[in-house]
C-alpha cells in the first residue's frame, strides 16, 4: 500500500509539474504572439499637395457691332465673321457697298487671361431676346488661327493661355425684319447679347 501512495504521490507530481510546464508555456507563446503583432503593426504620416491657380477672367475689349443697317421691306441677314468680313442676304447698310466704310462696325474681341499654360474650353452661345425686328441667330468666334464653329452655340478648339491673355474675336448673324423700328437697338438685358464661357480643361 505505501508503494503504491508513493507511485500515486510521485505520478501526481509529475502531473503537477507537467501543468506548470504547459502553462508556462501558453503563457509564452501568448507573450511571444503579442510582441508579434506588435512588431508587425506599422503607422505612417503622408502629405497631401495641391496648386492654387489663378481664376479665369473674360473682359470685353471691343463690342460686337453691326453697324448701320438700312431697314429692310423683308427679313434679311448681315453675317460678321471674326477675321472682320461680312455677308449680306437681303440688307443694305452704310459701308457695305464698293469703297464704303462704317466705322461703328466691328467684331467684338474679348481677353481670356487666367493662369500660363494651363489649357482652357470655350464656348459661345447667342443669348434669346425680346426685341421685336431682330435676333443673334448665330455666334461665332477665332482664337489665333483656329476658328470656332458658327451656330447658335459655337464651342472653340481648347486653347492654352498666354501669359498676357488670350484674345477671342467674336463675329455672328444678325437677322433683321420689317417689324424694327430705326434707332439705335437698346442695350444690356433687353438688347441682343450673347454669353461667353470659360473652362479650365
Amino acid at each position: 500500500m505505501k508503494k503504491i501512495k508513493h507511485y500515486d504521490s510521485c505520478f501526481l507530481k509529475l502531473l503537477q509539474s507537467r501543468f506548470v510546464y504547459i502553462l508556462l508555456g501558453c503563457l509564452l507563446l501568448i507573450s511571444v504572439t503579442a510582441k508579434a503583432a506588435n512588431f508587425n503593426s506599422v503607422s505612417a504620416i503622408f502629405n497631401a499637395q495641391a496648386t492654387i491657380i489663378d481664376p479665369l477672367s473674360v473682359k470685353e475689349s471691343k463690342q460686337l457691332n453691326f453697324g448701320k443697317i438700312s431697314k429692310p421691306v423683308s427679313p434679311g441677314t448681315i453675317t460678321l465673321n471674326p477675321d472682320g468680313s461680312k455677308v449680306l442676304n437681303g440688307l443694305d447698310c452704310v459701308g457695305c457697298g464698293a469703297g464704303g466704310n462704317d466705322e461703328t462696325r466691328s467684331i467684338g474681341t474679348l481677353s481670356i487671361s487666367g493662369s500660363n499654360n494651363e489649357m482652357v474650353n470655350l464656348t459661345i452661345t447667342s443669348l434669346p431676346d425680346s426685341l421685336n425686328g431682330v435676333d443673334l441667330t448665330a455666334v461665332s468666334g477665332k482664337i489665333g488661327d483656329s476658328n470656332c464653329a458658327s451656330g447658335p452655340t459655337s464651342t472653340c478648339p481648347p486653347m492654352a493661355l498666354g501669359g498676357g491673355g488670350n484674345v477671342l474675336s467674336i463675329g455672328g448673324t444678325l437677322m433683321v425684319d420689317q417689324n424694327i423700328s430705326p434707332g439705335p437697338l437698346p442695350t444690356g438685358a433687353t438688347g441682343i447679347q450673347y454669353q461667353v464661357n470659360a473652362a479650365y480643361q
